[in-house]
């Protein structure tokens, strides 16, 4: 080989061969680096995927746990509401009646009627009182409202009712009792439509 190319082959090594080791040595480690911070933010974005996901599962076992506590605690309240509308509208029934003709029979019919009323308002106090505080507060004051009106019915049946007195003034309130028994009702069926749109605002 002549001298010539000896120095050609020689620059070449010492400066073209090493630009060419360099720029693939300094391409390879960008490349390395890349991957490996590619690799690092996949990493962290599945953890944060994964926490997220576990957060959402936990809210919706939380939600579903909610939701089952609150519809068993309707499902407990609405009967004895339910049976407690019943017995108090019978204590003042607006519409026909049958009791019966013998006065000491009559007595003893308006008597149970009394007492169902009472049984029933103990066992609807009792269902609230013990799930007062899973009740959203409006549905609350709504029940209590109902129930106070149910309470003045059945504290008025001993001097009002049927059996009651018979002067002019006692009349009066018999009277007003007797269309208190339909308010009764349809305080029952603003309570349960207020019970049915708030359980479906809840499924949303």
């Amino acid at each position: 080989m002549s001298e010539f190319w000896q120095h050609i082959f020689g620059f070449i090594a010492s400066v073209g061969g090493a630009g060419v080791i360099i720029s693939f040595v300094v391409k390879f480690a960008a490349n390395r680096i890349a991957e490996r911070m590619s690799d690092k933010y996949k990493a962290e974005l599945n953890s944060q995927i994964e926490t997220l996901k576990a957060d959402l599962s936990n809210r919706n076992h939380s939600y579903q746990a909610k939701f089952d506590k609150e519809f068993g605690i309707y499902g407990k309240l609405v009967p004895a509401l339910l049976e407690l509308t019943e017995k108090i509208y019978w204590l003042f029934p607006y519409g026909f009646d049958y009791p019966p003709q013998d006065e000491d029979e009559k007595k003893t019919f308006y008597q149970k009627r009394y007492e169902a009323a009472f049984d029933s308002l103990k066992k609807a106090q009792y269902t609230l009182g013990g799930y007062s505080v899973f009740v959203p507060e409006e549905i609350y004051d709504s029940i209590n409202e109902y129930y106070r009106l149910c309470k003045l019915q059945f504290d008025l049946f001993p001097n009002f009712g049927p059996m009651g007195m018979k002067d002019a003034e006692s009349n009066k309130v018999r009277s007003e009792c007797y269309k208190r028994s339909n308010e009764i009702s349809s305080k029952y069926d603003e309570l349960i439509r207020q019970l049915r749109s708030y359980i479906c605002d809840q499924l949303k």
